[in-house]
């Protein structure tokens, strides 16, 4: 769903479906007919991208299936083999569709066999001086060098990482010192590097650090899925520089440079006791940078932004973004999910026994899906080898037998009390009848199953349990069978009468 929910921003933006397809690396069939589900699903690209990814899954079904040219369809399942053949030495176009024709007598013609070839090819361009665009891109880099702060109990020289940001634009930059170079640490910078922009770019393009790429590729590297999350949740796309190629990244390594000149050299003797002291006298230097004029020029990066940069830049959302991890497992027969991490344990649908489900999960929640299907949503718990467990996600016999071992004293006179006065003293009286207080748990149960009987209800119970109580008999066979015999209004002075009849005898006819 990070594909489509980018491809739904890119809509938005009106990119082309050539742009897109070549963005996401999708066909270009693949992005139009996506293009033409959102189309049909009557809501606008902001109304999309605000569902979760149930309802987004849900809201891109097809709703029919579409004819397909079968000759496309079979094109497009051989295509990664044509392309492959192609790169062999002696391989042409025309022995390929020779050989295709073999196979699939009725494909397409020499020309529009080339024609999708072409599509499938992603041609080279040539190195060119580009202007860029304002807030289209930030780049992003780690210093060569690094800084350092000293441990004020031990003396310990800490050594920090410096992340650098910068808008070619404008030129405006961002620095920061980290406590290590680890994704948690970048996220963090990356969150804060908005922060001080006040917005969002179109794209992020780092260079192949190991915490964004997991693995490198000329034409299709692989990026770290956290990082991916968030460059959807920023409504952003994360772009990677070639392999030792800095030149695709030239902005932010002459902001390299330029932090060596006016931030490490101006703090070269300078002593800290902590990060945050280090990274206050980082950011005085900063806004000296900023605000201080180009070579030859009469404005500064600060006036450059703010005229004709910040404007451009996406708003940012509404808080920062959170690394969520994620963990796939099979469930165990007692219906709960085993998030490695903590060594804890949590419930799902017993219906889902035996699942391979996923758990995306932060500092503060965790939530269960099956699929795009989220099945659970749990408070993450702080206790290591411990169990989690929802009542709803139990059987029903779990149940039950859960909530026996709850009963106690407190529990039933608790119940007792909120139908009546007369109920909770009989309760109590009860319980009391016996050796043992468990052995009256089950007439405790009777008794309050009384109370939700329609021919019964909580005041006639109420007067039974008076009546019974006058008498000084505690038993629930005692309560039913006066219910049964509507003998508890008796007690109350409401005694059942005979309706008068023409036919009754009276004690005269006796006499």
């Amino acid at each position: 769903m990070l594909i489509v929910r980018r491809l739904i921003q890119l809509l938005q933006r009106e990119f082309s479906m050539r742009n897109i397809a070549i963005e996401l690396e999708l066909n270009r069939e693949t992005v139009s007919v996506y293009e033409k589900r959102i189309k049909a699903t009557g809501k606008n690209h902001d109304e999309l991208l605000e569902l979760n990814d149930e309802e987004l899954a849900a809201a891109l079904q097809p709703r029919q299936a579409s004819e397909e040219d079968p000759r496309l369809t079979d094109f497009m399942a051989r295509k990664e083999s044509f392309l492959n053949e192609l790169g062999k030495r002696g391989v042409t176009r025309k022995l390929l569709l020779k050989e295709y024709r073999k196979v699939y007598p009725d494909c397409y013609g020499y020309t529009r066999f080339c024609g999708l070839l072409d599509e499938q090819i992603a041609l080279k361009g040539v190195s060119m001086h580009h202007e860029h665009k304002a807030g289209e891109i930030i780049q992003i880099d780690f210093a060569g060098d690094k800084m350092s702060y000293v441990e004020p109990e031990t003396g310990e020289l800490i050594e920090c990482v410096i992340f650098v940001a910068v808008l070619p634009f404008s030129g405006y930059t961002y620095v920061m010192a980290l406590a290590d170079a680890t994704l948690p640490h970048l996220v963090k910078a990356l969150n804060n590097c908005l922060l001080y922009f006040g917005g969002v770019s179109v794209y992020i393009k780092c260079d192949n650090m190991k915490q964004a790429v997991i693995k490198p590729c000329l034409y299709e590297p692989t990026l770290n899925e956290i990082l991916e999350q968030w460059s959807v949740y920023n409504s952003t796309a994360l772009l990677t520089a070639r392999v030792r190629k800095p030149k695709d990244k030239p902005h932010v390594e002459q902001g390299v440079h330029l932090s060596y000149q006016r931030i490490f050299a101006p703090l070269r003797n300078d002593v800290f006791f902590s990060l945050k002291e280090l990274n206050d006298a980082i950011w005085r230097e900063l806004e000296n940078h900023n605000h201080e004029p180009f070579q030859k020029k009469r404005f500064t990066r600060y006036e450059r932004f703010i005229d004709g940069e910040k404007s451009k830049l996406s708003p940012l959302p509404q808080f920062p973004f959170v690394i969520r991890h994620r963990q796939q497992k099979l469930v165990a027969h007692n219906y709960h999910f085993h998030l490695t991490e903590d060594n804890h344990y949590y419930s799902v649908p017993y219906r889902f026994v035996g699942f391979k489900l996923t758990a995306i999960y932060d500092t503060t929640t965790v939530e269960i899906y099956n699929g795009s299907e989220r099945i659970a949503t749990h408070s993450r718990s702080p206790v290591a080898e411990g169990y989690t467990t929802e009542t709803s996600h139990m059987p029903s016999n779990h149940q039950a037998f859960k909530k026996q071992k709850g009963w106690d004293s407190t529990y039933f006179l608790q119940e007792a009390g909120r139908i009546g006065s007369h109920v909770h003293a009989y309760m109590e009286a009860l319980l009391k009848s016996r050796p043992q207080e468990q052995q009256a748990y089950n007439a405790c149960r009777g008794l309050l199953s009384l109370a939700v009987k329609k021919q019964i209800g909580p005041q006639r119970l109420e007067n039974a349990c008076l009546r019974a109580l006058n008498a000084g008999i505690v038993s629930y066979r005692t309560i039913k069978n006066m219910l049964a015999n509507n003998m508890e209004k008796e007690e109350l002075g409401v005694k059942s009468k005979l309706p008068s009849h023409q036919n009754l005898r009276g004690p005269e006819e006796y006499k």
